[in-house]
């Protein structure tokens, strides 16, 4: 077991060190400081030396407070955002920093100021458009975020459950829209243990295609490719056939 370099005492940026907190998931020891400020905040040992976290949040809020004194749109909607963002990310006393600057999502520099985040992102498309990004575990950064309205983001939860199926992997409020089931539904069949295909009812995979690779004709769903090829099985035994859980005797497949 490799050994701790105590650094109590010692002082990064605008953090004291405090005392040893034990060890993040990669082993790296971690330690409770204390801020200038007077906040507390529990850093890795390499963030503290390289440099990347030099307070408990408090100092991105004054370079921020202090880049867009002069740019004017104090009260815009995309200001709003912006300020938000970066609350969220850098003050402790926010109500959602423990899901946001609590669990290491942060504002990249350039985003510090205003005029840079407006000149990457450009306005809000509608009012309905909030700020969203792409991959959750990344920070705010251009080529991670977009404009996107609340049904888009329900598709983009950290917390969505996905299902892998004829048309591809969604997530559960993809499927609900996609298949018009409700979510509801959809959870409550998630509960009892269902997965994939057993998610959707029978009759909803009217619009997955089903191909005859003995002719190449494409049907339209499972229940039309039994009725034109009089297919020897019922609609739920081919569907078994076709994800695999019995030996496939026909020639359908998913398109």
């Amino acid at each position: 077991m490799a050994t701790i370099k105590n650094i109590i005492g010692q002082k990064f940026g605008r953090l004291t060190v405090l005392k040893h907190q034990g060890s993040d998931k990669s082993g790296r020891a971690i330690w409770e400081c204390k801020c200038d400020c007077g906040n507390r905040k529990t850093v890795s040992s390499k963030n503290l030396r390289n440099g990347s976290t030099k307070s408990c949040g408090c100092y991105q809020r004054e370079q921020a407070s202090s880049a867009n004194r002069t740019h004017g749109r104090g009260k815009s909607p995309e200001y709003g955002v912006w300020s938000s963002m970066i609350q969220r990310c850098t003050n402790p006393k926010n109500k959602e920093y423990h899901n946001y600057g609590g669990r290491g999502i942060q504002v990249c520099n350039r985003w510090l100021k205003f005029d840079n985040f407006i000149s990457d992102m450009g306005e809000r498309p509608s009012g309905k458009h909030s700020l969203d990004r792409e991959d959750n575990d990344k920070g705010y950064a251009p080529g991670n975020c977009r404009w996107a309205t609340s049904r888009e983001q329900s598709f983009n939860k950290r917390t969505n459950v996905w299902a892998e199926l004829p048309v591809g992997v969604l997530a559960v409020p993809q499927i609900a829209e996609k298949f018009n089931i409700p979510l509801s539904v959809l959870y409550a069949r998630i509960a009892r243990g269902y997965t994939g295909y057993d998610l959707i009812n029978l009759a909803s995979l009217n619009g997955v295609s089903v191909v005859d690779t003995a002719t190449g004709f494409f049907f339209a769903s499972v229940a039309e490719a039994v009725r034109s090829l009089n297919v020897p099985f019922g609609i739920g035994y081919v569907r078994k056939m076709l994800r695999g859980d019995v030996p496939n005797k026909t020639s359908l497949q998913w398109a």
